[in-house]
């Protein structure tokens, strides 16, 4: 009969069998097999016989029904002859010994595969940070360069739409000027200064040039307001008037 090479050649499925064979294992871990063959062996003959066997398998606390210790012993005896020789329990104690190294081997296997898995986990957060920051990044880029262009876009508008205002007052000036700009611009100051202050608010700017027939938006009333007020106060003075009209027209 060949040598036992696995736990499964010994119990062939039999999980009973099988944590019976780690009970007797774990006696004889760390352990001297020879002593503990020697107090086996009660007769003292060299050979385990199924009687003194199965007082081993007592001692460490296995109960198995009288076929699985028949089975049992059929798998120790590598030799047929009955009984089981020191070698033959040799072979037996490292098989479970070969076993535990494998179980080992497969754990520490495993804790390296979780620390990989963990690792590379660690990786791809990492990425994904990086990833989601460069977007942001481009995100920020790409809307301050939408803002740049809408105001851009914005002033140009506004810009437009403020020349076409002054063009409609020059237009305005030159036809009933009599080509006395200046004069013409100091009457229109006079006429639109309603409450007679010397200034021209917003609202009395826009009325005036309105019912001189130059009508625009509200906003572009108000860039001409925001172009000629240069010391910031709200209003239009005469001087304020007057040089900004000389210097468009």
């Amino acid at each position: 009969m060949a040598s036992i090479v696995s736990i499964e050649e010994i119990t062939n499925g039999d999980k009973e069998l099988e944590s019976a064979l780690a009970e007797c294992a774990k006696y004889t871990k760390n352990m001297q097999l020879r002593q503990i063959f020697k107090k086996m062996d009660s007769s003292g003959d060299g050979e385990l016989n199924m009687k003194e066997f199965t007082k081993f398998l007592h001692k460490v606390g296995v109960k198995l029904k009288k076929q699985q210790y028949v089975k049992l012993m059929k798998c120790l005896d590598s030799s047929g002859d009955g009984n089981i020789s020191y070698r033959e329990f040799q072979a037996f104690v490292r098989v479970f010994e070969a076993e535990e190294d494998r179980e080992e081997q497969e754990f520490r296997q495993k804790q390296k595969e979780a620390a990989r898995y963990l690792e590379q986990e660690k990786q791809n957060q990492k990425e994904l940070i990086k990833q989601q920051r460069t977007k942001s990044s481009s995100q920020a880029a790409a809307d301050a360069e939408e803002k740049k262009a809408k105001k851009k876009a914005s002033a140009s508008q506004n810009s437009d739409g403020l020349e076409r205002l002054w063009a409609k007052i020059g237009k305005f000036v030159d036809k009933k000027g009599d080509g006395d700009g200046v004069a013409m611009f100091k009457s229109m100051f006079e006429k639109y200064d309603t409450n007679g202050d010397g200034e021209l608010t917003m609202n009395e700017l826009a009325e005036g040039l309105a019912s001189a027939g130059i009508t625009t938006s509200k906003k572009n009333f108000k860039l001409l307001l925001d172009e000629l007020d240069k010391d910031g106060g709200g209003k239009i003075s005469l001087k304020e008037w007057s040089k900004g009209a000389k210097k468009r027209l």
